[in-house]
């Protein structure tokens, strides 16, 4: 097995980790961004995993020796005690060469970081993983107290059963932390409805009264069952006319890492008005999504029309962030859903 050995971080890279997000979550340079306890079991190699990408993170994980522990991690500044913290991620068991595969656990650890740069296992969350073919995990838990001076960080590793060894695969490792900090003043043009002599899109579908009052891209877009997907309005929403009439349901969704491949970080499903303007369920509001603010690639999605992505992270924070698909001077890139 060939691995690329990825370089372990000093205390002086902390201070560039502090979005709510991974640094590098596909692995797709090398590991940069990510540090290792034990350098000549983990680095990255070849990935054929189901999200895309070509790389991923590889740990030789052990039930003969117990005195290593090999993990690679990263820290996480922006998160608090008592932050409710979700970790997705994809990860298959693999072969150590020359030994037969064993049953492995996935291990998630949080962790407290000096300010040196050495971790400290908090706890310890375990995933069976089986021994053919991607598994997609998602693991939730709440920050512990960290002791005086140090940094929270995740960690990933995993145990051998049965006396054996064998590596454990890991790919598109996301985290989102919870909470109410990214908020998003979205625009757009529904190209079939749009009529360039108003500057407005037609309105005809809130009129005829076929705008359901619960979710309507339930059953046309993809759903993820740790991401919310019932969102709900008031029907006097529906009765705004003018301008700001509702035309139909959209999706917004906030990805990470590649963000063409895998799933978002968070979603919700939005309203667009005639004049372009994205709202939320009270048909007023800039969207906010249950995550805490950070840097986040925006892809707005209709059941009918092909997606829109941001072609750069934008910065999300408790003040709405515009985001003007309208607007030529708005970098963007298709996204085919």
């Amino acid at each position: 097995m060939k691995i690329r050995f990825s370089t372990v971080a000093s205390a002086a890279l902390l201070s560039l980790f502090a979005s709510a997000q991974f640094v590098n979550p596909g692995f797709e340079q090398s590991g940069i961004g990510w540090s290792t306890t034990h350098p000549p079991w983990t680095g990255t190699i070849p990935s054929d995993a189901p999200y895309g990408g070509y790389e991923c993170m590889s740990v030789r994980t052990s039930s003969q020796n117990f005195e290593v522990t090999a993990y690679f991690y990263q820290p996480l500044p922006a998160a608090v005690p008592g932050d409710y913290i979700a970790v997705h991620f994809t990860c298959r068991q693999g072969i150590f060469e020359g030994i037969p595969p064993v049953t492995a656990s996935a291990m998630i650890f949080p962790l407290a970081i000096d300010n040196l740069g050495n971790p400290t296992i908090l706890e310890v969350y375990n995933a069976m993983v089986p021994m053919n073919g991607w598994m997609d995990t998602l693991v939730t838990f709440y920050m512990p107290s960290l002791p005086a001076g140090h940094t929270f960080g995740i960690g990933f590793g995993g145990h051998a059963f049965n006396g054996g060894d064998t590596y454990l695969h890991y790919d598109n490792a996301h985290v989102s932390i919870g909470g109410t900090g990214a908020q998003l003043r979205a625009a757009a043009w529904l190209d079939g409805c749009y009529v360039p002599a108003q500057g407005l899109m037609r309105d005809d579908l809130r009129t005829a009264g076929l705008i359901p009052t619960t979710n309507g891209n339930a059953g046309s877009l993809e759903s993820w069952s740790h991401l919310p997907n019932a969102e709900t309005i008031a029907p006097s929403v529906l009765t705004v006319t003018g301008p700001n009439a509702i035309v139909d349901w959209v999706r917004i969704e906030l990805r990470i890492g590649s963000p063409e491949n895998g799933m978002p970080q968070a979603m919700r499903n939005a309203l667009i008005q005639r004049d372009g303007d994205i709202v939320d369920t009270d048909g007023v509001s800039p969207v906010t999504f249950a995550v805490k603010g950070g840097n986040y690639y925006v892809l707005l999605r209709h059941r009918n029309h092909l997606g829109v992505l941001s072609a750069g992270v934008l910065d999300l924070s408790t003040t709405p962030t515009v985001f003007d698909t309208r607007s030529l001077g708005t970098a963007l890139r298709q996204h085919r859903c």
